[in-house]
């Protein structure tokens, strides 16, 4: 949706999806997980007939860089051989106020819902949920990864040792010039009450 009075009337929506989907990306999947994440979640049934391929957001994740660029973050899964399915997070942005938009490039194997932030020197941290219970116990931190770019190129993804997380995507705020705040749930599990 677009608004040319500073938000007091509205058009559109406008749909993207062409500008920033690969068409791989939306192939329905019927079979099982493998390798299930939690076999209890009420969403592994689901799965068994359809699987979520995209997803954007979070919702307050989408950010307007210094030089005017809007860069959203997103999720999809790829095939990587013999049908497994993983997730890697990516960008979508626009130069022209999101009159058109572009496919930037992928996070990383593994990273999923995550949140931008532009740094002092123009640069783009990105901060990810991590999605590598499928293959190694190595999910219990955040990945990182830099743009130098404006988001269409990414460093590959290193692990925060600090962030702990129980596969929640965490927000990211800046505090002041020298100061980024994170926030996120503080437990290397999830709790037995929310599977």
């Amino acid at each position: 949706m677009t608004s040319t009075d500073n938000g007091l009337t509205w058009a559109g929506p406008v749909v993207i999806h062409e500008q920033v989907v690969k068409p791989e990306w939306e192939t329905l999947r019927g079979r099982p997980d493998t390798k299930p994440h939690n076999p209890k979640s009420r969403a592994q049934r689901w799965e068994k007939d359809w699987h979520q391929r995209y997803g954007c957001g979070p919702g307050n994740a989408m950010v307007q860089l210094k030089s005017g660029r809007l860069l959203v973050p997103a999720r999809h899964r790829e095939d990587i051989g013999q049908g497994r399915l993983r997730s890697f997070a990516h960008s979508f942005y626009s130069d022209d106020h999101g009159a058109t938009w572009k496919l930037g490039g992928n996070i990383g194997l593994h990273t999923s819902e995550c949140q931008f932030i532009e740094l002092n020197d123009g640069s783009v941290r990105v901060i990810s949920r991590n999605e590598s219970a499928e293959d190694a116990p190595d999910n219990l931190r955040h990945f990182t990864s830099l743009s130098q770019d404006g988001g269409v190129t990414w460093s590959a993804p290193q692990r925060l040792e600090q962030l702990i997380t129980p596969r929640c995507h965490g927000a990211v705020e800046r505090h002041d010039a020298k100061t980024l705040l994170f926030s996120a749930p503080a437990s290397p599990i999830r709790q037995a009450e929310h599977p």
